[in-house]
């Protein structure tokens, strides 16, 4: 979802310098707000459809297996309804500027794994899921360093109450205090049930480092460097407090991404028309060469000709 704050942002923009965001701000709408609107439109729209897609999850699944979980329905009593949804897109990591523009009260929990499982389980993911996510190891270790800087960013720019790092270690050794971490965070109130996922591991790999050797080692300043990130991580606790600083910095690179996005046409066409001119210089010089050899070729055979004559002239003096 975070790519659609950036394209609304685009369209508001591209809608302006056609005047027509004169209508909009007449109406006292503001491009944040425009890109709000959307965002609580789709909150609306998955909060209201989850009694179809818990229907839909009856008909392809077994409805004995989803009866047993009565803890995790989607639809639960009028007087108790579930009106908080989950998207835990590792992508978001990069887009959370984005996603804060479409969802300004959503709360972002930065679950955090040290890097060398991650790298390994992304490695051998295609063996299990059937999808490739990684090509290298290398990439492994730049992808899983760039997330984690995306959100420790986040942490710093828009403080505790707005994002809760927590380490994947605590959630797997020590459930119940996490769960109850996160739950209050999120201000929601901690039941027990809320534990029952986490007594059987799913989605994972179940891999170790005897599993995969990679063709291609990642190069070892890379691995240091996201070895150190980590350790760092368990050094330094999350601010408290939100950076100011931080913030503008982050509203600064979604702008710039904006930018990109809105550039993207011109350069485009401005590809075409060099690709169009070149199409025609080659075919100029083409034209140009071919008639060259058709010269070479006529100059060719009037010297076979005069080389011919000359031979006879040759021959026939006594």
């Amino acid at each position: 979802m975070a790519p659609l704050a950036v394209d609304l942002a685009v369209a508001f923009r591209r809608g302006s310098a056609r005047g027509e965001r004169s209508q909009l701000s007449s109406m006292g709408i503001e491009r944040d707000q425009f890109i709000q609107n959307f965002g609580a439109c789709i909150n609306a729209f998955i909060v209201n459809q989850r009694r179809a897609f818990e229907e839909r999850l009856m008909r392809l699944g077994d409805p004995k297996r989803a009866a047993e979980n009565v803890a995790f329905k989607l639809s639960r009593d009028e007087s108790d309804p579930k009106l908080r949804w989950v998207d835990g897109t590792p992508e978001y990591s990069l887009g959370i500027p984005a996603l804060r523009k479409l969802f300004p009260a959503a709360r972002f929990v930065h679950l955090v794994r040290h890097c060398d499982p991650v790298v390994l389980s992304m490695l051998n993911f295609e063996r299990v899921a059937g999808t490739k996510l990684i090509n290298s190891e290398q990439e492994g270790y730049e992808y899983w360093l760039a997330c984690v800087r995306a959100c420790l960013m986040a942490e710093e720019a828009y403080g505790a109450d707005k994002v809760c790092r927590i380490f994947h270690h605590d959630l797997i050794e020590y459930p119940e205090r996490t769960i109850r971490r996160i739950l209050k965070f999120l201000g929601e109130p901690f039941a027990s049930d809320c534990l029952e996922p986490l007594a059987q591991r799913i989605n994972s790999s179940n891999i170790t480092a005897d599993d995969v050797r990679p063709a291609s080692p990642a190069d070892p300043a890379l691995v240091a460097e996201a070895r150190e990130l980590w350790q760092s991580l368990q050094d330094h606790q999350q601010p408290d407090t939100a950076s100011r600083a931080a913030a503008t910095l982050m509203e600064q690179q979604f702008e710039s991404r904006i930018d990109y996005i809105d550039s993207l046409d011109a350069q485009y066409a401005r590809a075409q028309q060099i690709h169009a001119q070149l199409q025609r210089e080659f075919a100029e010089r083409t034209e140009w060469a071919l008639r060259l050899n058709k010269q070479v070729e006529e100059k060719n055979k009037t010297i076979l000709a005069l080389q011919k004559k000359l031979a006879e002239l040759t021959n026939a003096t006594p």
